[in-house]
């Protein structure tokens, strides 16, 4: 499993622990209900938004999803990124590829 999945699994995981603590604090009739739903539609809109990033990035930079599902893996985990965007990192990893493919090039020669 990718770790972007991973990430999803585990931030559902939380979503759905907190919408069931809630109802525990504050004691009212059908309030289990409402934030069960809520923490799915979060879920589902997490899915959703990443989902469209790594499709958006896929299609601006000439990339293939399993690619930028890579660099987004690498870009939460990266601790030297600093404030950089993901926009930003992606590039960056593109003029990196490219680099490297004028170095092969050089080399061949």
């Amino acid at each position: 499993m990718h770790k972007v999945d991973i990430y999803l699994i585990k931030n559902s995981c939380y979503f759905f622990i907190l919408a069931n603590i809630i109802p525990l604090i504050f004691t009212r009739e059908g309030l289990a209900l409402w934030t069960n739903g809520a923490a799915l539609l979060l879920s589902l809109l997490m899915l959703i938004l990443i989902r469209l990033t790594v499709r958006r990035y896929a299609g601006d930079f000439g990339k293939s999803h399993a690619e930028v599902k890579q660099l987004l893996a690498e870009y939460m985990e990266d601790k030297r990124r600093g404030k950089l965007t993901f926009h930003d990192y992606v590039k960056k990893s593109k003029a990196r590829d490219a680099a490297a493919v004028d170095t092969t090039q050089a080399d061949g020669h």
